[in-house]
């Protein structure tokens, strides 16, 4: 970095003749040449914060809303179909009986296979996902409980009916979880409200 030394300003005396006063006027040639380090400026508003105008603030504080109101209403979904109620209103049950879904919730007429066939196909996926990750976490977590001599053969007669259980009790979530889940990317279609031209199966 260079930095060259200022020359000290210097003062001329001029004599005035009119008053016989001596007006000192002072050079400032020198202060003018003397160079900054690298990287300052003369120009004040580059070292200002910069302004942000009214209108960018005010989209912001909206998006953050509109941001945290999508959260909450995902959080009301999830909440409402794990009580087995209608995930888009909750006041009514999802489930006529632990295999059978309403054709439409009683309350908001929400048609819960959203009126289209064969819906509930990634319910039974989801079903099974879920089954298959609770049988693999029980049997890892037993294998690091009873190192170094796992009971393999317990652990096979206690998967089985784990297996075949699980589907079982997981069913009626597996259907209102899928309809949260698919109310969260797709909140609203043509064909959602019951209009009572069809008959309930």
């Amino acid at each position: 970095m260079r930095v060259t030394t200022a020359e000290p300003p210097q003062l001329d005396v001029v004599e005035d003749g009119a008053s016989g006063n001596a007006r000192r006027k002072t050079k400032t040639a020198g202060i003018r040449g003397m160079r900054l380090p690298d990287g300052a400026r003369h120009d004040a508003s580059e070292r200002a914060p910069p302004r942000v105008a009214p209108h960018r603030i005010c989209q912001n504080v909206a998006m953050g809303q509109s941001g945290w109101s999508h959260v909450v209403r995902i959080t009301r979904l999830f909440a409402r179909a794990l009580a087995l109620r209608c995930p888009r209103c909750g006041r009514a049950p999802a489930l006529q009986s632990w295999f059978v879904v309403r054709p439409y919730c009683e309350a908001c007429r929400l048609r819960l296979d959203r009126g289209e066939r064969g819906y509930f196909i990634g319910a039974g996926c989801l079903n099974l996902v879920i089954t298959e990750l609770l049988f693999a976490f029980g049997l890892f977590a037993t294998i690091l409980l009873t190192l170094p001599n796992p009971p393999w053969n317990a652990m096979i007669f206690c998967g089985i009916p784990v297996m075949v259980g699980a589907p079982i009790l997981f069913f009626p979530l597996s259907r209102t979880l899928w309809i949260a889940l698919d109310l969260t990317f797709r909140p609203r279609e043509r064909r959602d409200d019951w209009t009572g031209e069809e008959e309930p199966p």
